[in-house]
């Protein structure tokens, strides 16, 4: 055995691993698996099982519905958890291709593994997420999942101060998934008892997070605010700072969560009041402005000019703190980057139409329909600002 998972590790062994499933190697490794009395050997088994068929979609379909079936009794019949959880490896491998989905799901798999969320050792918890992470990839079988609704025992795996971020970030990648194909779902978290619970740990980890799995965070939250189910709700969670937070630190390596949180914004400002105020009372559209002056990359850039549009379209207060700050000064200053990015256009021509001295100022006229009803230009009930 030993020799058959090292020759399978090696490079450009795709030929011996065809071999290996002609000459009935899978068979012979199930053989092995069956015997109950030979336990101490059936990690190695499942290893080279596992090298023998992941990374390749045809090397896996010769498994046919009987192999992966033999893989699922195996989790029955072993009565072992470590192996149980070697087990869900090579599951997770079954998982990661279209047929692998298809076999698992007419198998009844999906009541099974979700219900290690609740049941399993910590490994098979882990195995049990990133295998329905996977199986997620597939719309058609989100319903089966939604079905079952486990938001309360993923929410349990994350707020668990025993549990590993690795375990944390796959289950807070189950519940991103889950609310972002169901607005059922991701309305089920912002009940109690499971608001209260999440919201507290939101608070107290969203600050030193490691940056791989605040990015999972900051997608879950982002997914939330887009359902219309959940978005007035959002200031019982404290996701408009969270998304502030996010733009405040203007770390490259953040890049994921800057984004994220800008586009969470656009959401969120032209349909909620009160986050607005919330925006505007904490000099939100301050740290939007600094975020948007040292942005980088094009697709952050047009992000953030989004957030700008929508600000100056819908609240009077955040078009005032834009102006103050510039933004459209420095976006004409860049009028030659319009062409790559478009929406630098977009917001820039809505502060000038909110502002028709501004609009006069850069483009050198206004027309008959920028005239308002009292005959004057200037619609807005405030100064220029300096």
């Amino acid at each position: 055995l030993t020799l058959i998972e090292w020759l399978g590790c090696q490079k450009k062994t795709t030929e011996l691993k065809t071999r290996f499933i002609d000459q009935k190697g899978v068979e012979r490794m199930f053989g092995v698996l069956m015997k109950f009395g030979w336990r101490d050997i059936h990690e190695q088994a499942l290893r080279i099982l596992r090298v023998y068929l992941e990374d390749d979609e045809e090397r896996m379909r010769t498994l046919e519905q009987p192999g992966v079936a033999k893989f699922v009794n195996y989790i029955d019949f072993i009565e072992n958890d470590d192996l149980i959880a070697a087990a869900l490896g090579n599951i997770l491998d079954i998982a990661s291709t279209v047929f692998g989905k298809l076999e698992l799901v007419a198998l009844g798999f999906v009541p099974k593994v979700t219900s290690m969320l609740s049941d399993g050792t910590v490994e098979m918890k882990l195995g049990a997420c990133n295998i329905i992470n996977e199986m997620l990839r597939n719309t058609d079988t989100v319903r089966l999942f939604t079905e079952l609704s486990p938001m309360r025992e993923l929410v349990d795996i994350v707020v668990d101060p025993d549990h590993s971020w690795e375990l944390i970030g796959a289950a807070l990648g189950v519940l991103h998934n889950l609310a972002k194909f169901s607005s059922d779902m991701a309305f089920i978290l912002t009940k109690q008892p499971l608001r209260k619970i999440f919201k507290e740990w939101i608070i107290t980890h969203l600050v030193g997070m490691p940056i791989k799995y605040k990015n999972v965070m900051y997608d879950l939250m982002s997914v939330m605010v887009q359902h219309s189910l959940v978005r007035p709700l959002i200031l019982e969670f404290p996701f408009v700072w969270a998304f502030l937070l996010g733009l405040r630190d203007i770390d490259p390596q953040l890049y994921h969560v800057q984004t994220v949180s800008a586009e969470a914004l656009v959401h969120i400002i032209p349909q909620e009041k009160y986050a607005r105020q919330f925006i505007v009372a904490t000099e939100g559209m301050e740290i939007v402005t600094r975020a948007h002056f040292h942005a980088k990359d094009h697709k952050l850039v047009s992000m953030l000019c989004n957030v700008v549009r929508v600000a100056a379209e819908n609240d009077q207060n955040m078009l005032i703190s834009l102006l103050k700050n510039h933004v459209l000064e420095w976006l004409v200053k860049k009028r030659r980057m319009w062409t790559e990015i478009e929406a630098m256009e977009w917001a820039a021509t809505a502060l000038q139409n909110q502002f028709l001295p501004a609009k006069f100022e850069y483009r050198g006229r206004l027309t008959f329909n920028d005239i308002t009803q009292n005959g004057f230009y200037i619609r807005k009930e405030y100064d220029i600002p300096e």
